[in-house]
């Protein structure tokens, strides 16, 4: 890949510093798919003086182009351009071991982020979807028309009445992930507000308000660039799906659920009618029965049944509302039961959400692979970082447990059997 760095006056546009890629020793972005935007970090030596020369006040917009060219084409076809705008968010300045050159650290956000947090409004909807809620918050709040970013916004189910009593647009993001129900059958909560790349004919980046669910059930892609995710030594490192390093933490990172997942009872109260108590219980067979969902029984707390393990007051005017933040917090719970963390070479044709197709060979002479380990998983979160010239990417990827690997399509003349975790 090539990176190009510029370096933009917010007030003046004529105002622009091309960097030299010789001066930045490090550089990542982050995407993840609970992160509302894409965040940055640039780790830039101060060669020239260029700081003095520009000079740096803090509001600038580092504009960046990611370019990766096809290598086994003598013409160097150009396979992904992806172009992003960040502001600073912060600004960090560190010696040199020698003593005499200073190393300038930016911590960037995408740009528009200050719009998610830098006001507070007022205003009520009568009668309509959370997704065109969503999408009047887009228009208004984080002004994605203006900024000129390409955003989607899945249909919700139901309509209700809704006040925003002076929040920020992130709070009320928030709040209706919570409660939002996918038109489509079957209709699931979950729902998710992130920034990626998607698409490998996407230059810039794109929002997303969509469910886990609706995630899930998009197929793996089959171009040549998105062949088998493989953990075999014998394969050569050119091999671009190769997984070099790989994190159990499903194993390890016990303690993000350490009470376990449980049976709830959440409670509301109706105030438009006669004020009357609201309550609704679950067990956790209730949810695990009626849904498709990820991770380990090993996460299970022992009083799972006893709908009084977990008791919140949630204040929602009708039991609906209740019953979709339960099944909301269950299914993002589950999200984080089955991930594993996976380490790659470069490649511009990744982005959070995507689906990938994984082969894990086993360590039992009674399986050609792993069937837990293999089969279809979605990139949950995914570090791409450069040093100089080295282009690597580690992603945090999590699997449906009935998720299931086409035998058709399976190297070596692999079987694959339809495994629930």
């Amino acid at each position: 890949t090539e990176n190009i760095y510029t370096v933009k006056d917010h007030l003046n546009s004529n105002r622009k510093f091309l960097l030299n890629n010789q001066f930045v020793s490090n550089f990542y972005v982050i995407e993840d798919l609970e992160n509302m935007f894409m965040t940055a970090q640039i780790e830039i030596e101060d060669k020239g003086g260029w700081v003095e020369k520009f000079p740096i006040l803090g509001s600038e917009i580092f504009e960046v182009e990611l370019i990766q060219e096809d290598d086994t084409d003598r013409n160097k076809r150009i396979i992904a351009n992806k172009k992003i705008e960040f502001e600073i968010y912060d600004i960090s300045l560190e010696l040199g071991m020698n003593g005499r050159t200073n190393f300038y650290t930016f911590s960037l956000v995408e740009r528009g982020f200050y719009n998610l947090l830098g006001s507070y409004y007022s205003t009520s909807f009568k009668n309509k979807k959370i997704s065109d809620i969503v999408t009047s918050v887009f228009k208004n709040q984080l002004k994605l028309k203006d900024l000129k970013v390409k955003y989607e916004v899945e249909e919700t189910a139901d309509t209700l009445d809704f006040i925003i009593p002076y929040w920020k647009p992130t709070t009320t993001i928030k709040y209706l992930s919570k409660i939002a129900k996918r038109a489509k059958s079957p209709q699931e909560c979950g729902f998710v507000f992130f920034s990626s790349f998607k698409g490998v004919n996407e230059t810039q980046t794109v929002k997303q308000f969509t469910s886990l669910a609706s995630l899930l059930e998009v197929p793996a892609e089959s171009g040549s660039q998105d062949r088998y995710y493989l953990r075999y030594g014998d394969k050569p490192i050119t091999y671009i799906n190769n997984i070099l390093e790989v994190k159990n933490k499903s194993l390890i990172n016990r303690s993000v659920l350490k009470n376990g997942i449980r049976g709830k009872s959440y409670y509301g109260v109706d105030f438009h009618t006669n004020k009357r108590l609201l309550k609704e219980t679950i067990k956790l067979s209730d949810f695990v029965n009626a849904s498709v969902f990820l991770g380990e029984t090993s996460y299970f707390s022992r009083d799972i049944e006893d709908s009084n393990s977990d008791i919140q007051f949630k204040g929602f005017s009708t039991a609906s509302l209740l019953k979709n933040e339960m099944s909301y917090n269950f299914r993002m719970d589950f999200e984080n039961m089955n991930q594993r963390e996976i380490l790659c070479n470069g490649a511009l044709n990744r982005w959070v959400g995507k689906i990938i197709n994984v082969l894990e060979a086993s360590g039992h002479l009674e399986e050609v692979y792993n069937t837990n380990l293999s089969g279809t998983w979605m990139i949950k979160r995914i570090v791409h970082h450069w040093v100089g010239s080295i282009f690597e990417q580690k992603m945090s990827i999590i699997k449906n447990s009935f998720g299931n690997l086409s035998t058709s399509d399976a190297p070596n003349n692999m079987t694959s059997t339809r495994k629930n975790i």
